[in-house]
């Protein structure tokens, strides 16, 4: 039986940053990962010689937000070099084009230029959305959706729509989001959006996993913990499916939490597991990852990311999520050949695109009879926006809820952990700490207070739980 002060279950961002932090304070830490690759949806895998992205498309807040912020502080900002693109993003609701940049200033102009007679309300909006004085966004957006909020700000309904289409980063509509999530997600893609690390998505949280262990943390790969065993309400480890026991004084989840509470602690009765029924979780995905035969300049010279929406009303794609698989009126595409290196260094030849919507988990019968149907539909979709697509099109892998449960073992495949409603907004909602002593969670299925936005929140809770584990020590000593 192997001992450590810490295990970590899951390498995804947030048990990566918080084994960082504690291995760095002394601690012996081992971090349990099931799949070859640490880094969860934050991750890259590569099919003939093509390399795509699972989930995440670019990193936001470098230079100005958290995530910089952090990396500064466990001397990791040089060691991981970036690749800024302008435009970021692309958002297309009926015709109508929005370009997200670089510089916020840019971006506003962007919305000015396309609704000239909503300047001082753009202005006032925007300079809302920077606001430095948390306490004073806080007191205007309590209680609110980020669809209260805009309407404070715009009568103009196309306006509104085009503002939006960025709250489908965390898979909810800004008629359900909680205003607060919403301006703290949109300070990260409006303040400093579009960084992709040079060499691939994947070499973010393999940098991390490697400051990990200089710091003397271990990383088990391919193996998966089989259950969490306590006695007298006390975590004391973890058997894995070879039948290894590791022992450890702290145990931290970075798992979806039906996982943990249903299957590794074999639904011990606790307030934790009685919790899993009230709260609502966010949509799967169906992505379709495309390697071209030619280089992406052969269908376009942009390489921002494209949103692009049939029509503006977006609450619809959320409510008749299977009904909309037909019809495709929505997709998110990415290009993350284009942002592996500076353009001044050679361009990969391997160019390749991913296409994401919302999908249900529904049955893995369901998804085997209508897998085909959806890539076809999708293609057609985006045809749309990229013509000539499908005469580019070299290799194709498909990935439904399914893959991402198989993968993750998040319920039903959720994307975005729990939704980020009103309701499921204060952080005693679902906890760091569990009653279960010294178990703890972290990442996008813990609450927060300020809801799930992506890489950001992951890491904000992983320093968060590393900070609270830490004082917990020293208060014993």
């Amino acid at each position: 039986m192997d001992r450590y002060d810490v295990v970590v279950i899951g390498a995804g961002i947030g048990g990566l940053i918080c084994g960082i932090y504690l291995a760095n304070a002394g601690l012996k830490v081992c971090i349990i990962e099931k799949n070859a690759n640490v880094g969860g949806y934050c991750a890259s895998f590569t099919r003939n010689n093509y390399k795509f992205d699972i989930g995440v498309h670019y990193l936001g807040g470098i230079k100005k937000g958290l995530l910089g912020k952090i990396l500064e502080e466990l001397d990791l900002k040089d060691r991981i070099q970036f690749n800024q693109f302008d435009p970021a993003d692309k958002i297309i609701i009926d015709g109508k084009k929005i370009y997200i940049r670089a510089d916020p200033k840019e971006t506003i102009k962007e919305f000015i230029i396309n609704f000239p007679k909503q300047k001082d309300n753009i202005e006032k909006f925007f300079s809302f959305i920077m606001e430095n004085n948390f306490a004073q966004i806080y007191k205007k957006v309590s209680g609110l959706t980020f669809r209260n909020l805009l309407d404070s700000f715009f009568d103009d309904y196309e306006l509104k729509t085009m503002i939006e289409g960025l709250t489908y980063n965390i898979g909810i509509s800004a008629k359900f989001v909680a205003a607060i999530t919403a301006v703290i997600l949109y300070k990260e893609y409006l303040l400093d959006p579009g960084y992709y690390p040079i060499g691939g998505m994947q070499n973010f949280p393999d940098a991390l996993a490697n400051k990990f262990e200089q710091n003397g943390g271990k990383i088990v790969l391919n193996k998966e913990v089989e259950n969490i065993f306590i006695q007298n309400k006390k975590v004391k480890g973890v058997k894995l499916t070879t039948g290894e026991l590791i022992n450890s004084k702290i145990l931290i989840s970075n798992v979806d939490a039906n996982h943990t509470f249903k299957k590794l602690l074999n639904k011990v009765n606790s307030k934790g597991y009685n919790l899993l029924k009230k709260l609502y979780i966010s949509p799967s995905l169906f992505v379709v990852y495309l390697g071209l035969k030619e280089n992406l300049t052969n269908l376009t010279n942009e390489t921002c990311n494209i949103w692009s929406f049939d029509n503006p009303i977006q609450d619809s794609y959320f409510s008749n999520l299977k009904k909309n698989l037909k019809n495709i009126p929505f997709v998110m595409v990415s290009f993350p050949s284009a942002h592996e290196y500076r353009e001044e260094d050679k361009i990969s030849n391997k160019s390749t695109m991913q296409i994401f919507q919302f999908a249900p988990f529904e049955s893995k019968r369901f998804w085997e009879g209508s897998k085909d149907l959806m890539y076809q539909k999708t293609i057609e979709r985006v045809e749309k926006i990229l013509p000539g697509l499908k005469d580019e099109i070299k290799i194709s892998v498909l990935a439904t809820p399914f893959t991402f449960y198989k993968y993750t073992y998040s319920k039903n495949g959720a994307a975005f952990g729990w939704l980020s409603t009103i309701d499921q907004l204060k952080s005693t909602i679902f906890p760091w700490k569990s009653e279960i002593s010294n178990l703890f969670f972290v990442g996008h299925w813990v609450t927060t207070g300020e809801g799930q936005g992506g890489i950001s929140k992951v890491i904000f809770s992983a320093r968060k739980i590393a900070m609270l584990i830490l004082h917990e020590i020293r208060q014993k000593k």
